[in-house]
Parts: C-alpha cells; sequence; structure tokens
C-alpha cells in the first residue's frame, strides 16, 4: 500500500515522502515448519529484551523451529545463557561496530580491579560519565564473542562463534542492531569523524561476516532510536548533547549505514528500518528513572514487533 507523507507550514507543501506499508501473508506450514537460526549482534538496547520479542511472536505464529542462538542471554550486562529464560544474543553494553572487531578479555572474574578501575576513571574524566565502582562495572570490559587470542594477537574468528552458539553451522539470519554508542552523544563538530569511524568497522564487520557464511542472511537495522524528550538527554548524558543533537545524529548514521549497505550490492546483507516502530515518547522511561536512549520493556516490545514482521515477510518469500 503505498504512503505519502506530506509536510506543510503557512507558505505551502515543504516537503513530501513517499513509502510503502507492505501487509505480509502468514508462511505455508511447511515454511512455518523450516527450521530457522537467528543470531543478534547487538549492545545495551537488548536490556528492553526485544529479542525475547521477536522470539515470542515467531512461536506463537508456529514458527516450531526457530532457534534463537547466541552467547548469553538476558540483560546486556549478563554473561550466561539461558536459553530458556531469555533468547539468546551477543554483545554487551557500550558496545559498537569496532568493538566485535577488538574487544576481547575472557570473564567479569579474570578482569582485575586495576584494569577496571582505570578504563571507568578514563570514561568518567573525558566523558563526565556516572560509572559504578566495583563488579558491576566490569561487565563492560566483556569480550567480542568474534574474537579470540592467539598467542600475544587478537584474532576475529567467526566459525569459532559458530562452534560455540549452533554447533559448527552459521545461523540463517543475523540481526545487526547498533548505531547508538558512539554516534547519540557526539558533537556536531565531530559527528563527521564518528560516522565515518563507524562505517569503517561497519564495513569490515559486514565483509568478514559474509566470507565466513555466504548464505547467511546478514540484517543491519536502524538505530534503536531515542527519546524526543529532553529529561532523559539531561539527566542521563549532561551536556554531551541535547534530545536534537542526539536524534539528528542518530538520523545521519541510519541514512549512512543504509546507503553503505546498498553500495556492497549483496542480495543477502540487508538493510531494514525498525525504529519507527518504536513510540519516542510513551516507550521511554520519564521522570526520576528517565533515560533517552535505553527504552522500557514497552519499547522492546515494538522494536521486537518489527523485527518479527520483517522476518516472516521474508520468510513467506522463501520457495518451499
Amino acid at each position: 500500500v503505498p504512503v505519502v507523507f506530506n509536510v506543510w507550514d503557512d507558505d505551502g507543501l515543504v516537503d513530501a515522502v513517499t513509502t510503502t506499508v507492505r501487509v505480509a501473508k502468514m508462511p505455508t506450514e511447511r515454511q512455518k515448519a523450516r527450521k530457522v537460526a537467528v543470531a543478534i549482534l547487538s549492545a545495551s538496547c537488548t536490556n528492553s529484551l526485544f529479542q525475547d520479542q521477536l522470539r515470542k511472536r515467531l512461536v506463537d505464529a508456529g514458527f516450531t523451529n526457530y532457534l534463537a542462538v547466541g552467547s548469553h542471554s538476558g540483560y546486556s550486562a549478563s554473561s550466561v545463557c539461558e536459553p530458556e529464560r531469555h533468547a539468546p544474543h551477543d554483545g554487551y553494553g557500550g558496545f559498537g561496530w569496532g568493538d566485535f572487531l577488538t574487544r576481547y578479555t575472557m570473564t567479569v572474574d579474570e578482569i582485575n580491579n586495576e584494569q577496571a578501575e582505570a578504563e571507568r576513571d578514563q570514561l568518567v574524566h573525558l566523558f563526565g560519565a556516572k560509572i559504578p565502582e566495583g563488579q558491576e562495572w566490569r561487565r563492560a570490559l566483556l569480550r567480542s564473542p568474534l574474537v579470540r587470542r592467539d598467542g600475544t594477537n587478537k584474532v576475529v574468528d567467526v566459525q569459532a562463534w559458530f562452534d560455540k552458539i549452533n554447533n559448527g553451522k552459521a545461523p540463517d539470519y543475523v540481526f545487526i542492531t547498533l548505531g547508538g554508542n558512539g554516534i547519540a552523544t557526539i558533537r556536531p563538530e565531530r559527528i563527521d569523524e564518528a560516522i565515518a569511524r563507524q562505517m569503517a568497522s561497519a564495513t569490515s564487520l559486514l565483509r568478514i561476516l559474509r566470507v565466513a557464511a555466504p548464505e547467511m542472511k546478514i540484517v543491519v537495522t536502524s538505530a534503536f532510536g531515542g527519546s524526543i524528550l529532553q529529561d532523559g538527554w539531561g539527566k542521563n548524558y549532561g551536556a554531551l548533547t541535547s534530545a536534537f543533537v542526539g536524534n539528528r545524529n542518530r538520523i545521519r548514521y541510519d541514512r549512512e549505514i543504509e546507503k553503505l549497505v546498498a553500495a556492497m550490492k549483496d542480495p543477502n546483507i540487508l538493510y531494514m528500518t525498525a525504529s519507527l516502530n518504536v513510540d519516542p515518547v510513551g516507550a521511554y522511561p520519564h521522570g526520576k528513572h528517565a533515560n533517552a536512549l535505553h527504552s522500557t520493556a514497552e519499547g522492546g516490545q515494538q522494536f521486537g514487533d518489527a523485527l518479527a514482521s520483517w522476518l516472516i515477510h521474508d520468510i513467506e518469500t522463501m520457495s518451499e
């Protein structure tokens, strides 16, 4: 169904955008019975448990062989995998594209206090971030699931990740839901540099994933979103940015990552806009616990619904 959005002011039409709303048909029983393994590379937006909503929607729709795969489950700080409680996924709070290629430590118990406090002090000094002391902060230093040690070197080893999460097989799909970290709180004079850095890391990771799994569908989503109200920005991110700048940065990222995916001309590397389904006011906490980048569970359900709709439609288009 074609839809046209018109923007008017007192002088007349300012701009118009046309889009298409697609209503997916429900897949056949044979398609729903197909085994579908889905991985997610993400960051702290997993705290909204959108990955649980994605699994719930597919299971409720009759996809009896839907399999969520990943190294851990639950909130982004979790280092355990309990698939019976939460859908597995990968990525921790603060992760961006580059972290999946470079970050390496083993577990929270193997990170000494000196190392944890050094990085904490650096972030506090550079960004004025309010970082808790002790064990809770160590979780952000956990390693990328794609990186292993080879002597003193860090090596990106996607096959080892497949071995761990899906018995050596590549998942059928991997959703990559990044874009907030390293973008949202960047000042205007630094946004070009930040975008270029993100795009370079995104290009590298997408190419590495494609070489490791030529048939796997890689779905790059728009950034999770962000509140359009100022309270969540000021309380959590101080003078770093504002609601206007933060959301402008996010939109800039979305446009650039969409162009990057299109330029790769790979039919199995796809871009989808998921954040339009997230209420930019009602899906974010207000008042004492206001936060502009970390949605409520309601926001997670909305984001998960968008991913589920896309996935059901994609499966429906496959031949039986």
